[in-house]
């Protein structure tokens, strides 16, 4: 999927998956977003979906390691909410590993002490 120039109007979600396997037990290394863009467009999930944000790795890749998990999240068009809806009920089977779809929630900012 590409990345569409979208019009202001346009509601946008974003998306996250998390638990997502990061290391790549073959290479010995971790895998590129390259790599999970791939296995998500491959997915029936994503058949027809409008991404308007690739893919990207919630925390560093510098501070992966082998048995490290960690969370993507992408944007997608949805002009009514029924495709986030949809995918939070789907499974998706992503680099070997069961994995689930969340609407992506930002953490808050920390509490003034």
């Amino acid at each position: 999927h590409g990345i569409l120039h979208i019009a202001p109007w346009v509601k946008i979600t974003k998306i996250k998956i998390p638990d997502v396997p990061i290391w790549n037990h073959t290479t010995g290394a971790p895998y590129a977003i390259q790599d999970v863009t791939a296995a998500l467009d491959h997915s029936t999930a994503f058949s027809d979906i409008c991404v308007t944000n690739k893919a990207a790795w919630a925390k560093a890749p510098a501070t992966f390691r082998p048995t490290t998990l960690s969370a993507i999240s992408f944007s997608i068009e949805e002009p009514d909410g029924a495709v986030s809806n949809r995918l939070r009920h789907m499974a998706l089977y992503l680099l070997g590993k069961k994995c689930h779809f969340e609407k992506w929630k930002p953490k808050p900012p920390p509490a003034n002490t």
